[in-house]
């Protein structure tokens, strides 16, 4: 009596000799798994990108003093080291550098930054006040080193690190040719006040765009170096224009 144990063959050589057909509905199958997974990955995305949209209204500084419109034979400016008494021990190289950026961004001027040892060289000390007496001829000393049209003067008022992060700054744009105060602003941006919170979320989106959701717009609110770009950002909204 004929065998059959081997008349059927095994799994594995119906495997190797999968039809042509066979092997085009695997790729479509696994196809169509990576379709659904880039899908998946774009649905979470966009939601985390619509959670993240700070809610309330965002807040907007009034105190400041315009004299009128930029004269146009202010274009070359000159932006002073950030004054600080009570937090001489910061290092205010980055914050400074944040307050040159957020000028420059705003192509009103062509924007010349001025090192505390330069400074120290003019005035005999590394910062100056917005408020403080300057004598004219270490002025003048200033304007004709730079080339400068105008002296913008930014002190830190109050500063506090943890959260809720606390910055305070008082800013003057000097016209170098008549003395004249052509702009001020004096404001203390407190990040536990919801709609300065809001203003500075929004701010960090526009800016940086997060690719990735841990990076929220929150982060903003933990770090007084990203802070300081919305405060200065927000600080010469209020330039008047040319």
């Amino acid at each position: 009596m004929p065998s059959f144990k081997n008349s059927r063959p095994s799994t594995r050589t119906v495997a190797r000799k999968s039809s042509p057909f066979h092997r085009i509905l695997l790729r479509l199958a696994a196809l169509g798994f990576g379709g659904i997974l880039a899908l998946g990955f774009s649905a979470c995305r966009t939601i985390d990108q619509d959670w993240d949209q700070p809610m309330g209204e965002a807040y907007v500084p009034t105190n400041y003093y315009q004299k009128g419109p930029i004269p146009e034979s202010v274009r070359r400016v000159a932006i002073l080291p950030l004054y600080s008494d009570e937090w001489d021990h910061l290092d205010m190289a980055n914050l400074q550098q944040n307050f040159a950026s957020a000028l420059g961004k705003r192509n009103q001027f062509e924007v010349v930054v001025v090192e505390s040892e330069q400074v120290k060289r003019i005035f005999g000390e590394p910062q100056v006040s917005s408020v403080g007496m300057i004598p004219a001829d270490e002025f003048a000393t200033l304007i004709d080193t730079f080339g400068a049209d105008g002296v913008l003067f930014t002190d830190l008022t109050s500063y506090s690190p943890y959260r809720p992060i606390v910055m305070g700054v008082r800013c003057k744009l000097v016209d170098s040719h008549t003395g004249e105060i052509l702009w001020s602003f004096d404001t203390v941006f407190d990040s536990g006040n919801p709609s300065i919170s809001t203003a500075a979320r929004r701010f960090h989106l526009d800016e940086t765009a997060p690719p990735y959701p841990l990076q929220n717009s929150s982060s903003i609110l933990q770090s007084p170096l990203r802070f300081s770009k919305y405060v200065a950002d927000a600080a010469f909204a209020t330039l008047p224009e040319r």
